[in-house]
């Protein structure tokens, strides 16, 4: 009886098991094509914006669009600089979505990512006007006054 139950095959262990790779979850493959999609559809519309505008507009890495309306007089904007900023967010069909004025800590990520990312490039004293697509905008959940998903327009001024 001893050597019947020793001549039993011993469980496998888990690096014994055949190795398949883990399904792919479909649901995620999906909404990363979505995102992929209105991603490429926001700056396809903000590129042809652009390019149909009077005012000089030039591609940020980011992929917002700029053009300086006064160029500044002060200096370079400096990174954990406490600043003042004169904001107007407006839709792409013109409705004034905001108008503020706000402090705010360069490099702490208070900003939307349209100006957080360029803000240094900038001067004091500078009127800029933005087209942001929706992804460094104000993103999937909006704010209390800009929808989500909404590819803006914003005029600012840094003091």
């Amino acid at each position: 009886m001893l050597l019947a139950a020793c001549s039993q095959t011993a469980p496998q262990r888990p690096s014994q098991r055949k190795r398949e790779a883990p399904k792919p979850d479909s649901t995620q493959l999906a909404l990363l094509a979505l995102n992929q999609q209105l991603t490429e559809s926001a700056d396809a519309q903000l590129a042809y914006i652009a390019r149909e505008d009077t005012l000089p507009f030039a591609l940020y890495e980011h992929g917002t669009w700029a053009a300086v309306l006064t160029p500044g007089q002060g200096e370079t904007v400096q990174t954990k600089e406490n600043c003042t900023i004169h904001i107007r967010v407006y839709s792409l069909s013109g409705t004034l979505y905001t108008d503020s004025q706000l402090t705010a800590r360069i490099g702490a990520q208070e900003l939307p990512a349209a100006i957080e990312e360029n803000i240094t490039e900038w001067q004091h004293g500078a009127k800029m006007v933005l087209l942001a697509p929706w992804y460094a905008a104000y993103g999937i959940k909006g704010t209390d006054h800009i929808p989500p998903y909404e590819n803006i327009r914003i005029e600012l001024t840094i003091q």
